[in-house]
């Protein structure tokens, strides 16, 4: 049912006729009616689909092609509203009082959602602040919002695993089947691509609508590696020739994921030579920003830092109380060291000219987290991943969708933060020596994180290591 899905989505929302959508979609609903007649014990599952396709004509999806389209002049809105109100009709028809009251209840939660705003925000030029959908499925949740990528890490691998446990058990059964003789390592590389694949054919469209700038997977390189070049680079390249066959195309609409360490340096050197794009993370720092960006500024493609805010201002908020400070103020203070950093980083990485060099926001902790990445229209998109909850908190109020990446954080802040030895290491300048980049191994933020990743990516392998003994 998903694929069909994906196939009645790609016809519908990123066909090469809008104008004749009325068509297309009265056709298709005829079909769908044809097989939920003669497979009655699937026709609850049909009744879902013609439910999902009325969510997503009035959701983002509908900004890719159908909203150009009425405004041309070439479609009709009374024809896409007659289309809306015959497919919910079918849907109580056949789903029931039920799925059309959960039906409507979307339809309304994505017609006043804020981060739908944000997105389309950026297309009328208002906003320069792109939303990826920050799990490794449900992706119809963010698709419907503007989404136009996802991320991924270990630790979503996981969290597929727990919430899918029979779809998860079907990868893994495919990958043995399908990979004789296959190594633990290379299985859970397999994983990665399987799962992260289902995300990639779906996005595929956005993929080749934006020439390629958007609609890709992020995939990340083994925490294990932290310490190993080589092992990164031998990983991406496996990926590379494995996710051209699980998707079918000669450029794989992926994008690798490496830590912003020192052993990442000479490998995202290579894999930029290759052609490859990268995202780099595990950053939380002015200096890891620059660092990388000046290699991904060298290459042919566009490239992200991601901005892992939220692990900074955990520890900086830890290290506030640790010197004395109580719990409540510390809390309100550590959040603006993830806006100090990034507001610095932003102006930092525009006026030295990366062109090529996107911030990533990662690690949301709440609605400010989404409001600090909100940009002004003078220099690279920032691009904000999050969760579906998150979404869902940001979007139960209405915001002032006002760019402030440009404005200072104020000074009050900036004197507090000064008490954090995590914080000035973030906030110093690349050329400074308070931020020791090649003895960062040790920096709590990025500890933090990657023994949750590492803990993530052994369950991965011995999950890989059951299915193989």
């Amino acid at each position: 049912m998903y694929s069909l899905k994906l196939e009645l989505r790609e016809k519908m929302f990123f066909g090469d006729n809008p104008e004749n959508f009325l068509n297309i979609a009265m056709k298709e609903l005829g079909e769908i009616e044809k097989k939920l007649n003669s497979d009655t014990d699937l026709a609850f599952d049909y009744a879902e689909l013609i439910a999902d396709l009325a969510i997503d004509m009035n959701s983002y999806l509908y900004n890719w092609k159908l909203k150009p389209a009425i405004s041309e002049g070439i479609l009709q809105e009374s024809d896409l509203n007659h289309v809306i109100s015959v497919y919910l009709e079918k849907v109580k028809i056949y789903g029931g009082k039920k799925l059309l009251d959960i039906t409507n209840k979307e339809i309304e939660a994505v017609k006043n959602s804020q981060t739908r705003k944000i997105s389309e925000g950026f297309d009328e030029g208002k906003l320069k602040t792109v939303y990826g959908h920050d799990l490794a499925y449900r992706l119809d949740f963010g698709l419907r919002r503007g989404a136009r990528w996802v991320t991924t890490n270990p630790a979503k691998i996981i969290l597929y695993e727990n919430d899918y446990p029979h779809e998860f058990n079907r990868v893994m059964s495919s990958i043995k089947i399908e990979n004789p003789g296959i190594s633990a390592e290379d299985f859970a590389s397999m994983v990665f691509v399987k799962i992260g694949g289902q995300s990639a054919k779906a996005l595929r469209p956005i993929y080749e609508l934006t020439d390629g700038e958007y609609g890709f997977v992020c995939v990340q390189v083994s925490p294990l590696n932290l310490k190993n070049t080589e092992a990164m680079v031998k990983q991406a390249d496996y990926w590379w020739d494995k996710f051209k066959i699980e998707l079918g195309v000669e450029d794989p609409n992926i994008v690798f994921k490496l830590p912003a360490v020192p052993h990442s340096v000479e490998a995202a050197k290579q894999l930029i030579d290759r052609g490859y794009r990268l995202c780099m993370t595990l950053n939380f720092s002015v200096t890891q920003h620059e660092l990388f960006a000046e290699i991904i500024q060298k290459g042919k493609k566009t490239g992200y830092v991601v901005f892992m805010g939220g692990y900074l201002d955990d520890a900086v908020c830890k290290e506030l109380i640790a010197n004395g400070m109580d719990e409540e103020q510390a809390k309100d203070i550590s959040k603006r060291a993830s806006e100090a950093v990034i507001r610095k980083s932003y102006n930092n990485l525009k006026n030295k000219g990366f062109d090529k060099v996107s911030i990533m926001t990662a690690a949301v902790r709440g609605p400010w987290s989404m409001i600090n990445s909100l940009s002004p229209g003078d220099g690279q998109p920032i691009l904000i991943t999050t969760t579906d909850s998150n979404v869902n908190i940001f979007d139960s109020s209405t915001r002032d969708l006002i760019p402030v990446l440009d404005k200072p954080v104020e000074q009050k802040y900036m004197d507090a933060l000064e008490q954090s030895d995590v914080f000035k290491k973030a906030y110093a300048d690349k050329e400074s020596d308070e931020f020791d980049f090649y003895n960062l191994y040790d920096y709590p933020p990025l500890v933090n994180v990657n023994d949750g990743f590492i803990d993530s990516y052994t369950q991965t392998l011995n999950n890989a290591k059951a299915m193989l003994d």
